[in-house]
């Protein structure tokens, strides 16, 4: 199974278009264990979390029911040597994460690799996470006779820490839930060390916490702080709608700076800040967040903050290429138009290229970085260092056929016919849905192939195939008439 390497910089919120490709992910998984193929159902599961690694009712439920099935199958657990490969106490904190799904995955009644997900999630502000792995923690542990009391008084900490951020997004179920599991946790450590002053100082905080939220409207005074998280659950509510007015929006951004510049070395206060600048295609607030981003990465050394700053510069560079493009459309035969457009072009892949192979660096693993960066070597005509990237990145299924696809185009421009119809007409054999992007990309350059190397019968066979599925696909049509009326 392939490494959980980071896929997205955004953890809380990715984009739309990440959690419809993560859905994709898990209805296939769905299907997978259903049919008990309970390895590539882990697997797909995975790969949509590194797209989307909240996503709980959808991805972290099903995974965990796919690794108990999977264990009771008779598969093993993770040995020492796929444990050291997933490391989950590294300086990044997404990719912890996404390595203690993996180990959760093969064995998800483990308590180490329970409480990996509990930490990770905490780490990058995943509160509605632990909020859910808490209680099957808990769970674990009450069955554990040979608990430490470090172990026990850090795993209290962090649920104590992800009740009060739950208590203060105004969740007060939620918080509620969670604070009693710190309160068990609380008992637990001073059961271990009944002298201890911090463990019963545990105790009292977290049984007076769970008071507090339990009794929240009990009193005027908190009817008046009632009052204050209405506000505050606003304010969590204007940030999660699509379309903001201009006014709450340049309130909320004056109050996540305030809340940034309080306290800038919390992670979570910043990507809030960042993510409310770019809400909208505003050129000062794009930069403000780049600056912001860039300076806590200099400080902090965490690359996902680096990560999602490279990833506002794409956004931007690819916008002033759209535009340069509408204007080459409103003004046909303008060569200068033309020349602008495609050095923006240009910048554009140049700037992903080095971006992308700054990320693989970091995350070598990543086989979709694979991917990407094997696209980008095509568009820029390098098909001798393009090949290589994509028979990597065809070990990941997901988008094994694609990688394939792209193999077969670069041996095209090389004019490798052979290679390039071996390859072609083995994907097309194996490639699952004839008629998506990627099929129909397939038979379009098999057929090509077969055409270029003197074989205009089976061309017009793959081409005739083709049109029956888009009959307007690229000049599949066309080459079909031609092919047709020459036989």
């Amino acid at each position: 199974m392939p490494d959980a390497a980071p896929q997205a910089p955004n953890p809380i919120d990715p984009p739309e278009t990440a959690k419809r490709d993560a859905r994709r992910c898990f209805e296939h998984a769905l299907k997978a264990a259903e049919s008990k193929n309970y390895d590539y159902a882990i697997e797909l599961y995975l790969q949509g979390l590194a797209l989307w690694p909240g996503a709980i009712e959808e991805g972290l439920k099903r995974l965990r029911v796919t690794g108990v099935a999977r264990r009771q199958s008779g598969k093993r657990a993770p040995g020492f040597l796929e444990v050291r490969k997933y490391p989950t106490t590294g300086k990044d904190a997404r990719r912890n994460l996404l390595n203690a799904y993996h180990l959760f995955a093969l064995d998800p009644t483990h308590s180490q690799y329970i409480e990996a997900v509990l930490m990770g999630a905490l780490q990058i502000g995943l509160h509605y996470v632990v909020h859910w792995i808490a209680p099957i923690l808990w769970e674990s542990l009450s069955h554990d006779n040979k608990l430490s009391v470090t172990r026990v008084a850090n795993i209290y900490r962090a649920v104590e820490a992800a009740g009060d951020r739950l208590h203060e997004f105004g969740d007060l179920r939620a918080a509620e839930e969670t604070l009693r599991i710190a309160l068990h946790l609380a008992d637990r450590w001073r059961s271990l060390a009944p002298n201890s002053s911090d463990a019963n100082k545990a105790v009292s905080s977290a049984s007076s916490k769970l008071t507090i939220v339990q009794g929240r409207f009990g009193t005027d005074e908190d009817f008046r702080s009632s009052l204050k998280d209405a506000a505050a659950q606003r304010d969590l509510h204007d940030q999660q709608r699509t379309v903001q007015q201009d006014v709450r929006l340049s309130e909320l951004i004056d109050k996540a700076r305030a809340a940034y510049e309080a306290d800038p070395n919390a992670t979570l206060k910043l990507t809030n800040l960042v993510d409310l600048l770019l809400r909208t295609e505003d050129d000062a607030r794009e930069q403000e967040a780049v600056r912001l981003l860039d300076e806590a990465y200099a400080r902090s050394g965490d690359y996902t903050l680096k990560f999602k700053a490279d990833d506002v510069r794409i956004r931007r560079l690819r916008r002033q290429h759209r535009a340069a493009v509408d204007v080459c459309d409103a003004r046909p035969g303008d060569e200068a138009a033309r020349a602008t457009a495609d050095d923006l072009r240009r910048r554009q892949v140049e700037t992903e290229l080095a971006i992308i192979e700054e990320r693989i660096r970091q995350y070598p693993t990543d086989l979709r970085l694979r991917y990407e960066l094997g696209v980008r070597l095509f568009e820029m005509g390098r098909f001798d260092e393009a090949i290589p990237a994509f028979q990597l990145a065809q070990a990941e299924v997901r988008r094994r056929d694609a990688a394939r696809l792209y193999i077969g185009r670069c041996f095209f421009e090389k004019q490798f016919w052979q290679q390039a119809s071996e390859v072609l007409s083995t994907a097309v054999t194996e490639h699952e849905i004839p008629d998506d992007d990627v099929g129909k990309g397939l038979r379009y350059w098999l057929a090509r192939t077969l055409e270029a190397t003197g074989k205009p019968n089976e061309a017009a066979r793959v081409y005739g195939q083709l049109i029956q599925f888009d009959y307007n696909y690229r000049d599949a049509r066309q080459r079909f008439e031609r092919l047709s009326l020459g036989s």
